[in-house]
C-alpha cells in the first residue's frame, strides 16, 4: 500500500490539535475555540491512526504500541524521583490504539462469517 499524503496531512493536523487542546488545559478559561477543539481532537487522532492500520501481526503492533508505553510507565517514576499513581495518562492513547487494533483484527476475521450469516435469510434457505 502506497502512502497517502492526505492521510499524513490529516494525522499531522490531528497532532497539532492534540497539542493545542492539551495546552489549553493550563489556562483557567481557555475560550470557546479550545473547548471545541478539546471535544474531538483525540477522536480525530485515533481515526487518522486507524485509517492506516493494516493486517499486521498483533505481536508486532504490541511491540510498536505497548513497548513505548511500558517504558514510559516504568521509567517516569525514576526520572521524577516520585511514584506515579494510576495509569500514565501522557501516552494513554497507545494502549487504547492497541485495543482498537485487536478489535479490528477480530472484526476482519469474523467479517466473512458475519457477511454469510447476514445474507443467509435472503439466500433461499428459508
Amino acid at each position: 500500500m502506497e502512502r497517502d499524503i492526505n492521510i499524513d496531512a490529516l494525522k499531522g493536523f490531528a497532532i497539532v490539535l492534540v497539542v493545542v487542546g492539551h495546552s489549553s488545559q493550563i489556562h483557567k478559561s481557555p475560550g470557546l475555540a479550545f473547548s471545541i477543539i478539546y471535544t474531538f481532537h483525540m477522536a480525530l487522532l485515533m481515526f487518522a491512526a486507524g485509517m492506516v492500520i493494516n493486517s499486521g501481526s498483533i505481536a508486532g503492533r504490541a511491540k510498536q504500541l505497548l513497548l513505548p508505553y511500558a517504558c514510559w510507565f516504568f521509567l517516569l517514576p525514576l526520572t521524577l524521583k516520585s511514584s506515579v499513581k494510576g495509569i500514565s495518562s501522557e501516552l494513554l492513547f497507545l494502549p487504547v490504539l492497541f485495543i482498537y487494533v485487536v478489535l479490528l483484527s477480530l472484526v476482519r476475521r469474523a467479517q466473512p462469517r458475519v457477511r454469510a450469516w447476514i445474507s443467509w435469510p435472503s439466500s433461499g434457505y428459508c
